[in-house]
């Protein structure tokens, strides 16, 4: 039985949660740039991050981000007004309660 593997290349780890290796590099440069983590979190083992060529995602970084981008099935609040079909089914809807109202 071999261990589970714990760490991988970018190439590996963009394979793994279906980005390119591109997107990947575009996170790490950007997220240093401006300074808040863009994307999974990753290490550059034998030095200072942005310094080693050598970049590493360790698989509970990978599974953590993936986890972090769950989003709940709650349908959005819609905000406005009300347009097209939706305008003339909430017409009908308050001609209905008045008509049972019997305040017509």
């Amino acid at each position: 039985m071999q261990p589970q593997k714990i760490s991988f290349t970018e190439t590996e780890a963009a394979e793994l949660i279906g980005l390119s290796v591109d997107t990947l590099r575009s996170w790490r440069s950007r997220s240093r740039t401006t300074g808040h983590l863009i994307g999974p979190r990753w290490t550059q083992p034998g030095g200072r991050a942005g310094t080693g060529r050598l970049v590493r995602y360790r698989l509970a970084d990978l599974e953590a981000w993936l986890e972090s981008g769950l989003t709940s099935l709650q349908p959005k609040k819609r905000r406005g007004r009300p347009r097209g079909s939706a305008a003339a089914d909430t017409a009908e809807t308050e001609m209905a309660v008045v008509a049972l109202r019997g305040e017509a």
